[in-house]
C-alpha cells in the first residue's frame, strides 16, 4: 500500500498537506516547516537546515512499519487500540521516530505527520477518527502482506 502525502501550503509556521492512499484522497495531513529538503540531500546540509521539532521530513519514499512501539505515545489511552504501535517511517535522513499520529495544532508535531481535516487555519479537527481509520487500513494492508510506503512530494507555487 502507498500512502502519497502531497504538500500544498507551505507555510513559516506549519505545512499543510493531503493524504492520499493507493491514490484515493483520504485526509489532510499537518507538519512543521518545509524547509525545501529532500531525501537526497547530504546529510549535513539536512542538519544545517534542521530545527528541532519544528522541521518537516525531507521530500522522498519512505518504508512505513507498524511493529514498534512508540515508547513516546505507546501508553497513552487514545493508542490502546493499536498497542501504541503507531506508524513509524523508517530510514529518513537526518531523522529518528518519525510517525503518523493523532494531533490539531503545530506544536502537537514535534517532527512527526498529523492526520485529520484542515478546516480551520493552521489545524487539524477530527484527528481521532481520520487516524483510526487511516490505521485500520494501513493494518489490514500490513496483515495481507502488502509493503507500506509513504512517498512525500510538494506543490511547487511560484
Amino acid at each position: 500500500m502507498e500512502l502519497t502525502l502531497q504538500r500544498v501550503y507551505l507555510g513559516s509556521e506549519y505545512t499543510i498537506g493531503r493524504l492520499y492512499v493507493d491514490g484515493e484522497r483520504l485526509c489532510d495531513t499537518l507538519e512543521p516547516t518545509d524547509r525545501h529538503l529532500y531525501h537526497h540531500t547530504p546529510l549535513s546540509d539536512i542538519a544545517a537546515a534542521k530545527a528541532l521539532g519544528s522541521t518537516a521530513i525531507p521530500a522522498g519514499t519512505y518504508e512505513l512499519t507498524l511493529r514498534i512501539v512508540s515508547p513516546r505515545f505507546g501508553g497513552r489511552a487514545q493508542y490502546a487500540f493499536c498497542q501504541g504501535k503507531l506508524p513509524r517511517l523508517l530510514h529518513v535522513p537526518g531523522y529518528e521516530g518519525v510517525l503518523i499520529h493523532i494531533g490539531n495544532y503545530p506544536e502537537d508535531t514535534q517532527g512527526c505527520i498529523l492526520v485529520g481535516e484542515n478546516l480551520a487555519k493552521g489545524q487539524l479537527l477530527r484527528s481521532t477518527q481520520t487516524f483510526t481509520a487511516l490505521y485500520a487500513r494501513l493494518r489490514a494492508a500490513d496483515q495481507a502482506g502488502e509493503k507500506l510506503s509513504l512517498r512525500v512530494t510538494r506543490q511547487e507555487y511560484l
